[in-house]
């Protein structure tokens, strides 16, 4: 006796995996072709003396593309990512890890723009976007040959 096939009516949808808001607004922003490799929140400040009594404390959204860093304002009242304040390719810049007593603590050198400093908590989402940046602005140090006289 043939069995009947399953009705595709009675079968429930495949599970949809959620999507952060915020990460459907920053997806938005991107030029065709980027992709979205990380993301967090991040307090972000110029690198210098004092930066963490005269900082701003509010939380901007940090972004690693494939090509590019951005780094994206935070709405008032809103909370979700405002306007691009930052775009940056990866190949111009120099990120270094600093030592931090909680979360990650970056600094991003580059040509165009004075170096800011990041700080991120703990989070796995703070810990995947620093190790994906690191790992995307990694460069072999060349060394110039010394010349023996």
């Amino acid at each position: 006796m043939d069995s009947p096939l399953p009705d595709p009516a009675a079968q429930p949808p495949p599970p949809r995996t959620h999507v952060p808001r915020a990460e459907r607004r920053l997806r938005a922003y991107l030029q065709p072709g980027e992709a979205l490799l990380a993301w967090t929140h991040g307090w972000v400040s110029r690198d210098g003396r004092l930066t963490r009594v005269f900082a701003a404390r509010t939380l901007d959204y940090l972004v690693v593309t494939n090509h590019r860093c951005f780094i994206f304002t935070t709405g008032f009242f809103t909370r979700r990512p405002g306007r691009c304040v930052y775009d940056t390719p990866l190949d111009r810049l120099v990120v270094t890890e600093r030592e931090a007593k909680r979360g990650r603590h970056l600094r991003i050198a580059s040509t165009d723009h004075r170096p800011l400093l990041l700080d991120m908590r703990g989070s796995a989402r703070g810990n995947a976007f620093a190790e994906r940046l690191l790992a995307q602005t990694a460069r072999e140090i060349a060394t110039d040959p010394v010349e023996s006289e």
